[in-house]
């Protein structure tokens, strides 16, 4: 008797999602005037913001298809922020610490 492949929709959905993993790296950190931010090359479309530890909003900007995306981070003051990496299906928040 053969056994039959029971490959389901619900299987491939969780196969597309698992290879859409969001992953994204932030180079050097602690960061002095550039963040460098490294994407896997599966993300398209990606909204970046970053805010300090109060809550406060200090720089948002979209991205297409970049993989590598350089974030100036002079004007910002010494201190800890979260960077949040957000595509249409995920977010990754990065902790960030500007010298």
């Amino acid at each position: 008797m053969q056994k039959k492949d029971t490959y389901t929709q619900t299987d491939y959905k969780k196969n597309i999602q698992a290879e859409r993993h969001l992953k994204a790296v932030i180079f050097p950190n602690p960061v002095q005037s550039t963040a460098h931010l490294s994407l896997s090359n599966n993300v398209y479309g990606v909204n970046i913001t970053i805010t300090d530890v109060s809550g406060r909003v200090v720089y948002r900007s979209s991205y297409g298809k970049e993989s590598n995306i350089a974030i100036p981070t002079k004007n910002l003051s010494a201190g800890v922020y979260f960077v949040e990496i957000k595509d249409n299906q995920q977010s990754v928040v990065i902790k960030m610490i500007r010298e």
